[in-house]
């Protein structure tokens, strides 16, 4: 019964983001139309696409068995509203098929990366580490980039993943958000680029924000996924919006941005799908 109520929750909140959403020509913001060309709609497949793919199908191969300690909803928002971390068990493709980040959402967030050429780099929720090497590779080679995992067998087949693909700068630390997100926000002079990708309610996802808004910036970029997950995750990105240091946002249905410049003047809310998603929006 569970499963059913997520899949139609999840139905009519990704009509109702489609039905609100307009496309690049419905923008007359330049920033958020330089986002749209460089990141929604870039089509150039970068070289190291191809590596992360191979990595990605060697594990949708495996059935490894694996113990995964979950900290937060776990991958089908069965253990919502649950504060006590839960052991399962599972396959390495299961945690890939479940909580890796797919080839689109992982190429944006590349994408992103090299947009904005992050410094200092935060990530909440490394799992196997699929979306943690799209974000380093699209960004500097030498950028500070700090990854939290709960589950340490996660993080344990992330930093081998990360060592595969011969990326060097990433730090994968193992434990509860609640232990080390504070520690890893101070070990950083600031907070350029935060991915949001783990326990997925809505407590904890402000508590993280608030935690990571100490050392934001006007150039710094917050990202969730799956902020139309459940309904906890839509009121905690409602309330995202209206804080008073959020200056603009984008939503594109799988994730959401967050940005902190105060040269928008006027707070803006934009919800964007790719042009060919709707044709006849023209005008």
């Amino acid at each position: 019964m569970l499963k059913i109520q997520q899949f139609y929750f999840r139905f009519i909140a990704w009509g109702r983001f489609y039905w609100n959403a307009v496309t690049k020509y419905q923008v007359h913001s330049p920033f958020v139309f330089q986002w749209i060309t460089d990141v929604l709609e870039d089509q150039r497949h970068y070289y190291a696409f191809g590596a992360i793919d191979a990595l990605r199908t060697k594990m949708l191969s495996s059935n490894t068995p694996i113990q995964v300690l979950d900290y937060g909803a776990g991958p089908s928002a069965s253990l919502e509203n649950q504060n006590e971390p839960t052991l399962r068990n599972t396959t390495l493709k299961k945690i890939v098929q479940g909580a890796g980040s797919d080839a689109r959402q992982g190429e944006m967030l590349f994408k992103m990366a090299d947009l904005y050429a992050p410094k200092y780099i935060l990530e909440l929720g490394t799992s196997v580490g699929l979306g943690t090497l799209y974000i380093a590779q699209g960004g500097r080679s030498g950028a500070q980039f700090i990854s939290l995992e709960g589950c340490p067998n996660s993080a344990e087949i992330a930093r081998l993943n990360l060592r595969t693909l011969g990326v060097k700068n990433v730090e994968v630390r193992a434990g509860s958000f609640e232990q080390n997100l504070k520690k890893a926000v101070q070990d950083m002079p600031q907070l350029d680029f935060v991915y949001f990708d783990g326990n997925h309610q809505v407590t904890p996802t402000l508590s993280y924000f608030q935690i990571c808004l100490d050392k934001a910036h006007k150039d710094t970029v917050f990202i969730w996924d799956d902020v139309h997950w459940s309904q906890g995750m839509e009121n905690a990105w409602e309330m995202i919006k209206k804080h008073e240091k959020v200056t603009l946002t984008i939503d594109c249905g799988h994730f959401a941005c967050a940005f902190f410049n105060p040269d928008h003047k006027i707070k803006q809310h934009f919800q964007i799908v790719p042009s060919s998603w709707k044709p006849w929006k023209v005008f």
